[in-house]
């Protein structure tokens, strides 16, 4: 099951950046704003609040990455990590979706905790709604 979870996540990053190109981050986004919300989806996510990260989720996306999707695909991996310590490292980039005219900015975050290292890849709509979710 937490296999197909996890498989569930990646395809809804797929889905989203089909087709897309990458470069800098889009001139749509504040460099800063998109960090602080990205770093605010780790927040609840390590204070187990899977239904605020939820409803983040841009609306045609929101069955794909419910709060019970979340909390299965990440919640025990994120539990052995322990208590999160700090951001070891922050890197922002940006896609566009050719055939939707969209652009996306994307967060990487590596963040360490008490007992492991965890990367998250974070990705938002202009709207600054989550459109892509992935952990490792």
């Amino acid at each position: 099951m937490k296999n197909l979870m996890t498989g569930i996540l990646i395809l809804a990053m797929v889905f989203v950046f089909a087709g897309c190109g990458s470069g800098q981050l889009s001139e749509s986004y504040v460099k800063e704003d998109v960090i602080a919300k990205a770093e605010q989806v780790v927040t609840q996510l390590s204070n187990k609040e899977y239904q605020a990260v939820a409803d983040m989720v841009r609306e045609d996306l929101q069955e794909d990455l419910s709060a019970e999707v979340l909390e299965e695909a990440l919640g025990q991996k994120i539990e052995a990590a322990g208590e999160f310590q700090e951001y070891t490292q922050t890197v922002t980039s940006g896609q566009q979706d050719k055939s939707a005219k969209e652009d996306y900015a994307i967060v990487v975050l590596v963040c360490q905790y008490e007992n492991a290292k965890l990367t998250f890849t974070i990705s938002f709509n202009e709207e600054m709604k989550l459109v892509g979710l992935y952990m490792r």
